[in-house]
């Protein structure tokens, strides 16, 4: 069963009498383990596309099954149980707390969402996820004190610690250089090798090109969905990319 099924999904959104179409009759698929790259200029419809996946908006019209449930009826209550259990979220703003050290920020969705652990667990819980993305030896440094590599790493790390079934990542790198927007771009590479379903929305074609499968968006509708198959990146195929970034 795919972890992801959208079927027909449009949104429409009112400003006033005025009505603005952002995405068309739109479907899509995704299987557990895709790391999908989607792509389009702007207000092609991509943002209002990683909304709907997250649970942050509703559809005007279409279904949206999420790892075989309808959330498209579902309450604004249900809607934040869902993400909280299901979807980890990476944004181009890495919105960490700034008095916060890195394990305090790790722990919030935790916090939020108990789930019955105790103060241990939750702790254990968040040094795990820091260990995943290469932090564990910056537990009790600030944003501040962090580079910004380091810093969206820490953001990746929150993302994860629920253990997400999805990963989204909106303009992640966005604010990053070329040499760190590698690092983190290998991480996400590690991160779905080991299983996890990653959603990347980016406007870097030579960025997206290394995910598994780059779907297009013009005009709200799907352009092009295109599969890459038999894709794997050596760790010097990955320092070379540098360049590209460079050039552009």
């Amino acid at each position: 069963m795919p972890v992801i099924e959208i079927h027909n999904m449009s949104k429409i959104y009112e400003v006033g009498e005025i009505k603005i179409p952002a995405l068309h009759d739109v479907s899509l698929s995704v299987d557990k383990g895709e790391f999908l790259a989607v792509m389009g200029y702007s207000g092609s419809g991509k943002s209002t596309l990683m909304n709907m996946i997250g649970c942050l908006d509703t559809p005007s019209s279409g279904v949206y099954l999420l790892d075989g449930t309808d959330t498209t009826k579902m309450s604004k209550n249900e809607y934040a149980k869902i993400r909280n259990e299901k979807i980890g979220f990476v944004f181009q703003g890495f919105n960490l707390l700034s008095r916060a050290n890195a394990m305090e920020n790790v722990e919030l969705p935790l916090l939020y969402n108990r789930n019955g652990f105790s103060t241990s667990m939750i702790r254990d819980k968040a040094l795990k996820a820091l260990d995943i993305v290469g932090l564990a030896d910056r537990v009790d440094h600030t944003p501040n004190q962090l580079s910004g590599g380091q810093q969206q790493r820490v953001a990746i790390a929150r993302a994860l610690v629920n253990e997400p079934k999805i990963l989204l990542a909106d303009e992640p790198t966005g604010n990053l250089d070329s040499r760190t927007t590698i690092e983190v771009f290998k991480l996400f590479q590690e991160l779905n090798n080991n299983g996890i379903t990653i959603i990347l929305v980016t406007h870097e074609r030579d960025f997206a090109r290394y995910a598994k499968r780059i779907v297009e968006l013009r005009d709200g509708k799907i352009k092009n969905d295109i599969e890459i198959k038999n894709r794997k990146i050596a760790a010097d195929d990955l320092h070379n990319i540098v360049e590209i970034f460079e050039d552009n």
